[in-house]
């Protein structure tokens, strides 16, 4: 009878006998790239900072590098770094962006009041409370609360 592993590529056959002897060869393996990895990106990341920070070089070279050093910074933790000329042209201390607190998705109004979005996010999850309650009736029937009456309601009223 054939071993299971004889018909399998030396690649899977290596994986299989790995998995079988406890697949801890495997898990430190992965251990030893994922380090490798962030250490290799934070090195990169490193080096697009200083060659943004040489003044031997063009501001606008210098302004490309700082925007590989962000792109590099934003694989590695998710965040970019808030980057103007000015602030490579002084020198200044590369600082990640600041989360909003709320998804991307979200309406955002320009002087900065979120109000709206919310009272409009309060009123839909209202909604679909009310119809998972058995109600769609209101809804159906409230525009006649706001409209203007008509010539039948205004001859009884």
């Amino acid at each position: 009878m054939a071993d299971a592993t004889t018909h399998l590529d030396p690649a899977s056959r290596k994986r299989r006998l790995a998995h079988e002897a406890g697949g801890q060869e495997d898990e430190l393996e992965i251990q030893s790239r994922k380090s490798q990895m962030t250490l290799h990106m934070e090195n990169q990341e490193r080096a697009f900072v200083a060659a943004s920070r040489r003044t031997d070089r063009s501001l606008e070279a210098r302004y490309q590098s700082a925007l590989m050093a962000s792109e590099v910074h934003k694989k590695r933790t998710g965040k970019n770094f808030r980057l103007t000329h000015q602030i490579v042209h002084d020198e200044e201390m590369y600082e990640e962006e600041e989360d909003e607190g709320m998804p991307e998705c979200w309406p955002r109004s320009q002087d900065g009041s979120r109000s709206r979005a919310l009272s409009q996010t309060d009123a839909y999850i209202a909604a679909l409370i009310a119809r998972k309650a058995g109600m769609p009736n209101f809804f159906e029937h409230s525009h006649a609360l706001f409209a203007p009456p008509t010539s039948q309601q205004r001859r009884f009223g």
